[in-house]
């Protein structure tokens, strides 16, 4: 991992997703670093893969703590990508809307801020 210092997420977007057995998930996506989910070319800190991007977050759904989650991602295309989305696994009956947001943890094991908090209609 690069030595610089890692980048929080911000402009988090979030989307309800049917899933094949019926239940429904929230697919989040993110910006970090200088990686804003561009095909190509990667991000200007790619690094070949060595980002300073965090790999450890906490997923917050409706105020409380839902799950910690990590990514990883490969050193090719589209890496970049893996390295700013998470899939949120629900229950089989799903709210009809969730209050969420993320935030990472930090190169000092810090607490990043949270990402604004967004409303996501499981419709």
């Amino acid at each position: 991992m690069s030595e610089t210092a890692i980048s929080p997420p911000r402009n988090l977007t979030a989307q309800s997703v049917p899933r094949d057995d019926g239940s429904r998930g929230i697919q989040l996506e993110w910006a970090v670093g200088q990686n804003h989910g561009e095909d190509w070319p990667p991000p200007p800190d790619w690094n070949n893969g060595d980002a300073p991007y965090p790999k450890h977050y906490e997923l917050w759904l409706d105020g409380e703590r839902k799950e910690a989650f990590d990514v990883s991602w490969t050193d090719h295309m589209p890496g970049w990508t893996m390295a700013r989305t998470h899939w949120a696994c629900l229950d089989t009956e799903p709210a009809a809307e969730y209050r969420v947001k993320i935030r990472a943890e930090l190169a000092d094991g810090l607490w990043s801020s949270f990402t604004d908090e967004i409303t996501v209609h499981m419709g």
